[in-house]
């Protein structure tokens, strides 16, 4: 119970720290990796490794345990029969170094696969309306269906190389018997060993084959874990090496001096190879309102990005009040975002009002319902603000 419970709670903070990491990346993170697959980075690769710390480390742990034990017993009963048992131990070591590497890219593989599909499907479900719609749910159908067939071709590929690496193992290790009733046979026949001495050889030789296949298939298992492992560390450490780095020393975790101005100075952006904004100067002064006007991918939601540091400059700087924005240590604090369309989480309508503030301050909450005029809407609603509301409400 105890191990279980430090398993879960190891598990917990490694999941909740990976969504921590990936929430303070940048939109150039979000534009690289697909929703879909990012949470099925923190659900099934993270499951992998909870699978692992759950059972595989404590069956690991046994099985070694009874291995070395039984080990020990051999040596007492017999020091040359024992070294003649462990004469297959080389070839287990080569059959796993073999196998093992095709074992690791096809599960791989299968990650990569079963991502797709998970990105797929909440694309197919946040897109319901398109779908409906168009009436393209047999199109939607047929893209599922390719998509699992080929999952299918990669999983038998993977259940073939770990088959032939646990059949070829299990087969080596039933040598290992027959070698020791020839050579025990002998020192029978020569009166090196008593045939009682060797009944119970093979004996306590029998007791430490299950947990030595055990142990061989479990090695597999902490292969597709270490797959899951590097997915998750190629993810949350694939920084932008144009990134700004900056001093956290030198951050100002609280800062309410009013603003007076943001400049861009010689800023310039891209998405990749692509230059989107080129050595951008100009100033937005306090108490004015702006227009960004210009053609479709001209670059104005990229300045919006810039100035509420949902990216970050290829070169140059935004400078607010003559300090660079990466300096401030909490930037939402000083500038808001009105999006086109808005964006319902799948929960209460009082936490939909109230998002980012865990206790609103008294009478806000009510301040900003009247000021949205939504009282009568929410008033018609069975559960009034505990109504569950999200895009599809």
């Amino acid at each position: 119970i105890a191990y279980t419970k430090i398993s879960k709670d190891i598990i917990a903070d490694i999941r909740v720290d990976v969504f921590s990491k990936i929430l303070k990346k940048n939109l150039n993170f979000f534009r690289e990796n697909k929703s879909g697959e990012i949470v099925f980075l923190l659900t099934n690769d993270i499951g992998n490794i909870q699978n692992m710390m759950s059972s595989l480390i404590l069956a690991f742990l046994n099985n070694l345990f009874t291995v070395i034990s039984v080990l020990f017993m051999l040596f007492a009963l017999n020091v040359k029969l024992t070294w003649v048992s462990l004469t297959i131990v080389p070839l287990i070591i080569i059959c796993l170094k073999l196998f093992v590497p095709y074992v690791r890219k096809t599960f791989s593989e299968i990650q990569v696969e079963e991502s797709k599909i998970y990105d797929y499907l909440m694309n197919c479900i946040n897109n319901i309306r398109v779908i409906l719609s168009y009436g393209t749910a047999d199109y939607e159908k047929g893209r599922a269906t390719r998509m699992h067939e080929k999952l299918i071709k990669v999983s038998i590929k993977a259940s073939l190389y770990n088959a032939f690496s646990k059949n070829t193992t299990t087969f080596f290790i039933a040598i290992g018997p027959v070698i020791v009733l020839l050579v025990g046979g002998k020192m029978v026949f020569q009166s090196e060993l008593t045939v009682g001495s060797l009944i119970a050889f093979i004996q306590y030789l029998n007791r430490i084959y299950n947990p030595v296949i055990s142990l061989s298939n479990s090695y597999n298992d902490f292969e597709k874990a270490r797959v899951s492992m590097e997915r998750i560390y190629k993810h949350i450490n694939n920084e932008n090496p144009d990134e700004i780095k900056v001093d956290q020393r030198n951050i100002h975790k609280s800062d309410n001096t009013p603003i007076s101005k943001i400049e861009f100075r010689d800023v310039s952006f891209s998405y990749g190879n692509k230059t989107v904004l080129e050595n951008l100067n100009f100033t937005f002064e306090k108490g004015k309102v702006y227009g960004i006007i210009g053609e479709s991918g001209s670059g104005k939601s990229s300045i919006i990005n810039l100035l509420c540091k949902l990216e970050k400059p290829s070169t140059g700087n935004v400078i607010c009040n003559d300090r660079n924005i990466e300096y401030f240590g909490d930037w939402s604090q000083h500038i808001a975002l009105i999006e086109r369309e808005n964006q319902l989480f799948n929960d209460t309508i009082e936490n939909n009002i109230s998002y980012g503030s865990s206790t609103p301050k008294s009478g806000l909450l009510e301040e900003i319902i009247s000021d949205a005029e939504l009282i009568n809407v929410i008033g018609e609603k069975k559960d009034g603000l505990q109504t569950h509301i999200s895009n599809y409400t």
